[in-house]
């Protein structure tokens, strides 16, 4: 057994070999895709109705990105082992897949939901692996399978019992937080916090999850180093970046391009992120050299919410929410309803819908 735990520690420490350099390259591709055929075998294979869409697609991806990035995160911290020798945890994600796989043994459907309720429900659920919270009792098998893989996975990295056993808790701990409904926009019921926005459900965590994973991003660039060597340069670019963001914040809601402070902030990311990456171009053309590295990540932070917010900056979100008829209707994996059918698009500026008695609201 020493001989063993000898090798693991010197292959941690010393060089890695060629290979290892592309298994890493491609883990975080690996975790966007899928994430993404995850969420599509989910919503179009697995719900009653079916009820794929591109707002749930990344509602979803982004959750899977941002949990999974945060866990990483907190096995280099308790392992100290470089992040950059940690993205292949992220191949981990396959272990989602096992409440798939139950459902279509069982051939039931899913709906998946967030954690919701009275605060003991929850601590109840989150200690019981959700078995007795019915619309998630797919994922009660999917947990046990996966924290003792992960506890596994810690044992490789640390080499010590009581550490893999911290670690495993804070993996679960990591999903359960983020599996709870904290935030959720103005006319769904579940919820614990409501916050004033015009946007659907999932448009509405698509966003909110699209700046988690870009504050888990940031974490990783301080962690790694990749931009330790002009930490300065930076900070003038994010600084840029926060001015433009309360320009745009202001100006969206001067010309009442949004009707909320959620709404405005949330749209003004791209313009933040394309003020600090112009600012640190600039910077580069100047003689301040800049990490590729970071210079990509943050581009590709920048696509993301390009390809998220368009179609909220021209309104036209829900008619990437689809629905199967032109009512309301309740939403696969918990996340609300909204409106359906093209007579029933809303205009951004127009807050959420409010149901009618003749049709009461579903629960989110």
């Amino acid at each position: 057994m020493n001989a063993i735990e000898n090798r693991i520690r010197r292959f941690w420490r010393e060089e890695k070999p060629s290979w290892w350099f592309w298994v890493q390259f491609f883990a975080p591709f690996f975790l966007l895709a899928f994430a993404g055929l995850r969420s599509y075998a989910e919503t179009a294979l697995l719900s009653s109705p079916p009820a794929f869409s591109f707002y749930r697609t990344a509602h979803h991806v982004l959750w899977f990105a941002s949990a999974m990035m945060t866990v990483v995160l907190w096995l280099h911290l308790l392992s100290k082992i470089p992040l950059a020798d940690l993205l292949w945890v992220f191949y981990g994600i396959v272990g989602t897949g096992i409440p798939l796989l139950v459902a279509w043994a069982s051939g039931d459907t899913l709906a998946l939901e967030y954690h919701h309720g009275p605060v003991l429900t929850v601590i109840r659920d989150v200690l019981t692996f959700s078995f007795f919270q019915p619309h998630n009792r797919p994922i009660a098998i999917e947990l046990v399978i996966i924290a003792v893989g992960f506890f596994g996975i810690s044992y490789l990295c640390i080499l010590e019992w009581k550490k893999s056993l911290l670690s495993t808790a804070v993996f679960l701990l990591t999903l359960n937080l983020y599996a709870v409904a904290w935030l959720s926009p103005e006319g769904t019921e579940k919820g614990y916090f409501h916050v004033a926005s015009a946007l659907s459900p999932h448009p509405f965590l698509a966003v909110l999850f699209l700046g988690t994973l870009c504050l888990v991003t940031l974490a990783y660039l301080w962690r790694t180093g990749v931009a330790s060597g002009d930490r300065f340069q930076w900070a003038v670019s994010a600084a840029m970046g926060l001015v433009a963001w309360a320009v745009y914040a202001y100006a969206a809601g001067s010309l009442g391009w949004f009707s909320t402070p959620w709404d405005r902030v949330a749209t003004g990311l791209p313009v933040a992120t394309a003020a600090v990456l112009a600012t640190r171009v600039c910077l580069w053309g100047w003689g301040r050299g800049a990490s590729p590295w970071a210079l990509v990540l943050v581009t590709g932070l920048l696509f993301a919410q390009v390809i998220v917010t368009e179609p909220i900056f021209l309104g036209t979100q829900e008619r990437f929410v689809s629905r199967p008829r032109g009512r309301l209707t309740m939403e696969p994996g918990g996340d609300g309803p909204a409106l359906a059918g093209p007579e029933a698009f809303p205009r951004l500026l127009t807050p959420p819908a409010v149901e009618t008695e003749s049709e009461p609201a579903p629960e989110p």
